[in-house]
C-alpha cells in the first residue's frame, strides 16, 4: 500500500481529490491493498479490534500533554487516506477516556482533540483522588465542584453513555465511606439527567488504587497487529502467521482469582461464591476471539494453555467456582497453576484440607506445572500428605511437574522454602 504524500494530507483534513497526485494514490491503494479489498463489514471488524479494549489515559504536567495519546496504538488510522477516514473516530467511540478531574476538565476543552473526535467519546472514567480518611471538608466541596463542572460538561456531548466516578483511596476507607458514594452517586446522575435533557446515562462510582498514567504495554499490539493485518488476506494462507499472531495476542499472561471467606456485598456479586478479586491482565487481547468463527475455533482454549493461573484461597472447591468464570474448555485447557492456601495459623485446617485441595486440583485434567504455597509452620506431616498426592498425580503422567513453597508471608513467592516434587 503506497502511503507517500497520502497520510499527511489526510492529517491536514485535506479532501481525498484535494490533487491529482493523491487521487492516483488513493486509487492505487484501491486497486492492490489487501485489507481495502475486504468486504466494508470485515474491515470494520479489523478496525474495531485494533483500536477497542483499551484505555487512553489522560495527565497534564503543566501545560503540556502526557500520555494523553499512544502513538503506536493508533498508527492504523495513518495508514492510507481511507483507513484514516474510516477510524478517525473509533479511538475515542470505542475506548474509555480516563484521567484525574482537573485533567480532564483541560482535555475536554478541546485544545488537543478537534470537537468531531471529542463528541464521539462515549465512555470516560473521571479518577479523584482522596488525601486520607479524615479529608477536610473543603475538600469534599471541592470534589463536587470539579465533578459538576465535568458533568456539565459530559452532559451535553451526544455520545456519552457511561460515566464511572474512581475514587483514589484504600479499600478499607472506601467500603467506610458509604455516604460520600452515594452523595457523588446522586449529584452525578442529578447533573447529568439535567444536562442530558434526560437521556439514560449509566452512572457508577468505583474504588481505584491503580490508577497510572504510564503508557500500557497493549499499545504496543496496536502497531504489530495492524502491520499484519495489512495483509490478512495473505496470513489467511499461512497457519503457521496465524499462530504466532495468536500467540503474541493471547499468551504469556497471569490471571490472577482470590477467593475468600468475605461477606457477600463484598464480592464481586457472582452468585454463590466469594470471589474477591479477579483480575485478568489479557482483556484486549480477548476481542482477537471474537473476529470470527474460524479465528474463535483456532484461539478458543490458547488463554488457558499459554497464559499462568495464580489462585489464592481459604477454601479448596476451585472448579465449581471456577465454572462460574470459565466454560468448561478452558478449565480443561489450564496448563500451569499457582495455588496459595490462605490458611492462617490454623494448621488443624490445613491438615483436613489437604485431601479436598488435591481432590479439586486433579479435576483440571489438563494441568501440567503446579506450584503449591502454604505457611511454612505448618507441620511437615502436612508437607509430606501433599507430596503423597503429587507422586501420585505424577505417576499417572498428566502432571509433569510441581513444587512446594514453604513462606512465612502469603503474597511473597521468594523468601520461601522450596521443595520439588
Amino acid at each position: 500500500m503506497d502511503t507517500t504524500n497520502a497520510i499527511d494530507g489526510a492529517l491536514d483534513g485535506q479532501d481525498l481529490s484535494v490533487n491529482h497526485m493523491n487521487t492516483k494514490i488513493s486509487s492505487r491503494n484501491q486497486k492492490v491493498s489487501p485489507l481495502l479489498h475486504l468486504p466494508a463489514e470485515l474491515r470494520n471488524k479489523i478496525y474495531e479490534y485494533v483500536l477497542s479494549d483499551y484505555k487512553i489515559q489522560v495527565e497534564y504536567v503543566d501545560t503540556s500533554v502526557k500520555g494523553c495519546v499512544a502513538k503506536n496504538f493508533l498508527s492504523l488510522t495513518t495508514t492510507c487516506r481511507q483507513v484514516l477516514q474510516e477510524t478517525q473516530l473509533l479511538p475515542t467511540s470505542l475506548n474509555v477516556i480516563e484521567g484525574y478531574s482537573q485533567d480532564l476538565l483541560i482535555f475536554l476543552a478541546g485544545d488537543v482533540l478537534d470537537n468531531t473526535r471529542l463528541e464521539a467519546i462515549t465512555k470516560i472514567s473521571i479518577i479523584f483522588k482522596f488525601p486520607g480518611f479524615y479529608d477536610p471538608p473543603e475538600y469534599h466541596g471541592a470534589v463536587k465542584s470539579q465533578l459538576r463542572d465535568l458533568l456539565q460538561k459530559l452532559g451535553g456531548m451526544p455520545n456519552i453513555s457511561r460515566v464511572t466516578i474512581g475514587c483514589q483511596m484504600t479499600a478499607e476507607e472506601f467500603e467506610k465511606r458509604a455516604g460520600m458514594r452515594s452523595g457523588l452517586l446522586a449529584h452525578a446522575q442529578s447533573v447529568l439527567g439535567e444536562q442530558s435533557g434526560g437521556k439514560q446515562i449509566d452512572v457508577a462510582v468505583y474504588h481505584d488504587s491503580s490508577f497510572s498514567t504510564s503508557t500500557s504495554t497493549f499499545f504496543e499490539y496496536g502497531l504489530i497487529l495492524s502491520q499484519f493485518l495489512i495483509w490478512t488476506v495473505y496470513i489467511w494462507e499461512v497457519p503457521e502467521l496465524r499462530n504466532t499472531i495468536y500467540n503474541l495476542v493471547l499468551g504469556d499472561w497471569e490471571f490472577r482469582l482470590r477467593i475468600t471467606p468475605a461477606p457477600y456485598e463484598f464480592s464481586c456479586r457472582l452468585k454463590g461464591s466469594n470471589i474477591s478479586g479477579w483480575h485478568a491482565q489479557t482483556r484486549p487481547g480477548f476481542a482477537l476471539l471474537k473476529v470470527c468463527r474460524q479465528i474463535n475455533a483456532e484461539t478458543r482454549i490458547l488463554p488457558a494453555q499459554l497464559s499462568g493461573f495464580f489462585i489464592d484461597a481459604w477454601r479448596s472447591p476451585l472448579l465449581p467456582v471456577l465454572h462460574q468464570i470459565l466454560p468448561v474448555h478452558l478449565i480443561g485447557a489450564i496448563r500451569h497453576m499457582r495455588f496459595m492456601l490462605m490458611a492462617g495459623h490454623d494448621e488443624a485446617y490445613m491438615m483436613e484440607a489437604v485431601e479436598s485441595i488435591m481432590e479439586g486440583l486433579r479435576g483440571f485434567k489438563g494441568l501440567r506445572r503446579l506450584d503449591i504455597k502454604f505457611r511454612v509452620g505448618a507441620s511437615l506431616e502436612c508437607k509430606e500428605r501433599f507430596i503423597t498426592y503429587i507422586k501420585d498425580w505424577k505417576t499417572e503422567e498428566s502432571l509433569l511437574e510441581c513444587v512446594l513453597f514453604g513462606g512465612t508471608k502469603y503474597g511473597d513467592w521468594h523468601d520461601v522454602e522450596k521443595w520439588a516434587v
